[in-house]
């Protein structure tokens, strides 16, 4: 992906003010990002996580990070961190809201035609868990990614950590939430934020790893030796892609392609931040086997499981590398 020429926020090209740093928020020394995929109502496995960390760690969570950012589910996990809404209240969302969310009538065949589940149940839930409430209210720095389909370029919802950052704050998050969660098939494209047509994060940056590193290297002025990366996956499936693909077209390939791509993404991305942070890059996340999990079908204590299992194997570390350093306070510009 050319990130010069496909980002873009608050009206301005991403790259534009790169080289012009100019911030009274800078973080001169260490910066701890937290950093949560997208996946549907799997993110239920990554706030699963940490809930684990707060309780296993008997700390809480954001006390530890500097930086916020998170796509489509993850960006409803972010922004509801950031504002002081704990884990377990976030799991107890997933839980209460996810099936009224993602419950349809709609016969197989509609699905060809128009998006499979109604907006407005999914509006509904974030506006009564986010009320009024806007980016300006935030109490951690927050990127939020989404995807303007009409000028083809990502535009990122920020906290006013920067100078040149003048529009985001206004925005109430539940319009951030419903931009960065509008998948297509599955919810209407968002027009809610100055009726610009937005759709899911993740079609750009499903893990937003490495937005946050370039944004604290660039809008935050921390050296990249400083820089400290928790990655919260949310699964990733074992396939064996069958050999008919080889020669497959629209038909064989629509099946299989949003999986691998979704997929794909997140890998690149953990490997690219593994390349540049070293032994400071952690992604948490479980392997399982071909569907196990749905985007869109709430499986409670197999999640569960899986969360336990994996928070059980990465608690020492996340404890070793994370718990120590104590976030900078967030003074919004």
């Amino acid at each position: 992906m050319n990130i010069q020429g496909s980002i873009s926020h608050q009206g301005t090209d991403y790259m534009e003010n790169i080289n012009g740093i100019s911030t009274n928020d800078k973080l001169k020394e260490r910066c701890q990002i937290l950093s949560i995929d997208g996946g549907g109502i799997i993110g239920l496995f990554s706030a699963f996580i940490l809930a684990a960390i707060e309780d296993d760690l008997n700390v809480s969570l954001t006390d530890h990070f500097d930086l916020i950012t998170g796509t489509s589910t993850g960006g409803i996990i972010a922004i509801a961190l950031a504002i002081g809404i704990s884990p377990k209240e976030i799991v107890d969302f997933y839980l209460n809201d996810g099936p009224i969310i993602f419950s349809s009538n709609m016969k197989s065949i509609r699905q060809l035609f128009c998006s499979k589940y109604d907006s407005l149940r999914l509006r509904e839930a974030l506006k009564r868990r986010f009320g009024n409430k806007t980016i300006a209210d935030c109490q951690k720095r927050l990127l939020i990614p989404a995807f303007d389909i009409d000028k083809l370029k990502m535009q990122v919802f920020k906290t006013r950590h920067h100078e040149d950052f003048v529009k985001d704050h206004k925005i109430p998050l539940w319009k951030v939430a419903m931009a960065t969660t509008a998948a297509p098939t599955y919810f209407d494209v968002s027009d809610n934020v100055n009726n610009v047509r937005l759709i899911d994060g993740a079609i750009c940056a499903n893990n937003p790893s490495l937005l946050g590193i370039t944004e604290a290297i660039k809008y935050l002025d921390v050296p990249i030796d400083n820089i400290y990366l928790l990655n919260i996956g949310a699964t990733t499936e074992v396939n064996c892609y069958p050999t008919f693909l080889n020669r497959g077209g629209i038909l064989q390939w629509a099946w299989y392609f949003v999986n691998m791509f979704l997929q794909a993404q997140s890998y690149g991305m953990n490997q690219h931040c593994k390349l540049l942070l070293q032994d400071r890059s952690l992604r948490v996340d479980a392997i399982v086997q071909k569907g196990k999990f749905k985007m869109d079908k709430l499986n409670l204590k197999e999640l569960e499981s899986f969360a336990s299992t994996a928070s059980q194997k990465y608690m020492p570390e996340i404890k070793k590398l994370f718990i120590e350093h104590k976030a900078t306070p967030f003074n919004p510009i």
